[in-house]
């Protein structure tokens, strides 16, 4: 990774969360204004500029503030996987309520589907891979996201949904990964211009995956605690 100055990491990753968060451009006048920076925004235009020549951001016209590209987002998602993370009591007191209230299988899993859609408000995948089958919901979610306002956005996330279901057993993880995360051109699928995080793990002894798909700028930490939530549920 290009080196950056320790107070240039502190903007771009300000910069990201406020991102995924307004779903706006991003101006140094903001940043001052709503991170508490103690240097100027003249400071901030500067580091802004580096940051956008090294390819962490990248401009939505001349006058306007700046959005995370792909090396912008994996940036701040790496600082959220380096980070200890405490488990979430409410993510996993949900799930563990599902998984005592049903012993039916594919009832558990497409609850278990429902729920991680809604806690998201994401595209949620629960599979059973052994048996291949897969409960995909939220579909009523990307309505409320404003990228997929974007009926051409719409068509290839779609897309995405389809080949997810038909790739996601290549996807190799090692012993030690509970999580991949794929943003923008990293993904491994057809389709690349979505964030999607794997989650692979049990449900009843049985080999399960478990999938938010949505826009690059989804709530990676909330995401990322779900995935482990679900994971760490069996």
């Amino acid at each position: 990774m290009d080196a950056i100055t320790d107070r240039q990491k502190n903007i771009l990753y300000s910069l990201v969360a406020e991102y995924i968060k307004f779903g706006l451009p991003i101006s140094s006048d903001f940043l001052k204004a709503e991170c508490c920076f103690n240097f100027s925004p003249a400071t901030i235009r500067s580091d802004l500029a580096e940051l956008t020549n090294n390819g962490f951001l990248t401009k939505t016209h001349v006058s306007g503030g700046r959005v995370p590209t792909d090396k912008g987002y994996r940036f701040f998602v790496d600082g959220l996987l380096r980070k200890e993370r405490k488990k979430s009591a409410k993510f996993q007191k949900k799930f563990q309520e599902i998984s005592r209230e049903m012993d039916d299988l594919f009832q558990m899993s497409h609850s278990l589907a429902e729920n991680l859609a809604r806690l998201s408000r994401n595209l949620a995948l629960v599979g059973l891979e052994e048996m291949h089958i897969f409960w995909k919901e939220g579909w009523q979610n990307m309505a409320k996201a404003s990228e997929f306002a974007n009926a051409d956005y719409l068509k290839l996330f779609l897309d995405l949904a389809d080949d997810l279901e038909q790739e996601i057993n290549k996807i190799d993880f090692s012993p030690s990964e509970k999580i991949k995360i794929f943003i923008g051109q990293e993904s491994p699928f057809k389709v690349k211009e979505f964030s999607v995080i794997l989650g692979q793990g049990k449900i009843n002894e049985k080999n399960s995956v478990f999938a938010l798909l949505g826009p690059k700028r989804m709530d990676f930490q909330k995401n990322i605690y779900l995935i482990e939530s679900l994971i760490d549920l069996f």
